[in-house]
């Protein structure tokens, strides 16, 4: 009687998908070891505002720069900029995930043929728009019409603290600045929630049909289920964008410091508008501005920012950086921790 001897099943990757393999793994350390390499040069560059400061960088809500002179003389404080950069990328998802996730099932799931493709060439054209035209359409042709809304939101709302505005004052307010970044992020999202559920397998969907379910029903229980990762990755990728705007926000926003506050109709501030727009002091020429172009004359007028001032730059930078690190963590820990009650839900009612 021979014995079987049970055989062993080996996979041996052939050389070209090992080299594959090792260039993805290098790249995505290497993605890692930047991000790391970034945030250590700015915290370096901005030991001397934490050294001096503390915890009220952090904490404190004045943004006081000093005259360049002496180190003492300024105050620098994000408490205030951390709480509209905040308010302003919240409202920005409030108003354009909803939008662009119907957007992207409409494209993919109902839109007719004829119609899909200059729908999806339009909304990739819109997502290549760089944000200053964005700025520019929100300051001049968005936020005269923004201010009536902001107004009945006062008018009938006004008993809510968000809605409640001590002084009427609704032409600059994180409420317009959130609308124009909600437009600005909705391509981004569609673009990239199109393409993550056109992944879905087709004999999921054709199964759900099948057994007699509605197209929304399909959609419940098999599109979103296996859509649900690249989804939050979506929208994370509009949140990094609506948190690190710059020009947009700083022209629609406000730009009011020394107070946090969550009202969205009130004038506010956000940490990339101070960044890249850092306030200098204002000191009168004793003679004529002989410069002939207005950048030298600006100089001059405003004199040169005092190295205190640019490591606070370097701080919010450096917050910004951990913040949105923050909210992209905690997005995918949500996202693990409904990963197995969606399929349950979604299919329940299929």
């Amino acid at each position: 009687m021979s014995t079987v001897v049970p055989r062993t099943i080996t996979t041996h990757p052939r050389v070209s998908d090992r080299l594959y393999r090792g260039v993805l793994t290098a790249g995505a350390l290497a993605v890692v070891l930047i991000l790391g390499l970034i945030t250590y040069f700015l915290y370096v560059r901005s030991k001397d505002v934490f050294t001096t400061f503390g915890w009220g960088f952090i904490t404190n809500v004045q943004w006081i720069p000093d005259d360049g002179n002496t180190m003492a003389s300024g105050s620098y404080g994000i408490a205030a900029m951390l709480t509209g950069t905040l308010l302003t990328s919240f409202l920005a998802l409030l108003f354009g995930v909803p939008v662009a996730v119907g957007l992207a099932l409409f494209l993919t799931q109902y839109a007719p043929t004829w119609l899909r493709a200059p729908l999806t060439l339009l909304v990739d054209l819109m997502a290549s728009i760089p944000s200053v035209v964005y700025g520019l359409w929100g300051f001049f042709v968005l936020m005269p019409h923004a201010v009536y809304w902001a107004k009945l939101l006062h008018k009938w709302f006004g008993w809510i603290p968000v809605f409640d505005v001590p002084v009427p004052i609704f032409d600059r307010s994180p409420f317009i600045a959130g609308l124009v970044l909600a437009v600005m992020i909705t391509p981004i999202i569609v673009s990239l929630s199109r393409e993550v559920i056109d992944t879905t397998p087709q004999y999921e969907k054709e199964a759900a049909l099948a057994l007699g379910a509605t197209r929304w029903e399909m959609i419940r229980g098999s599109v979103l289920p296996h859509s649900k990762g690249g989804l939050v990755g979506a929208v994370m990728l509009g949140l990094g964008r609506a948190m690190g705007e710059t020009i947009a926000v700083a022209l629609v926003t406000g730009s009011a410091t020394g107070s946090i506050t969550l009202n969205a109709l009130a004038p506010g501030n956000s940490m990339p508008a101070v960044i890249t727009a850092p306030r200098r002091t204002s000191r009168p020429l004793r003679r004529p501005c002989a410069s002939s172009t207005p950048a030298g004359c600006c100089r001059r007028a405003f004199g040169p920012l005092s190295d205190l001032h640019k490591d606070g730059g370097f701080g919010l930078s450096a917050i910004l950086l951990e913040t949105l690190c923050g909210c992209g963590s905690g997005a995918v820990a949500w996202w693990w921790l409904c990963h197995s009650c969606w399929p349950q839900i979604g299919r329940a009612h299929v």
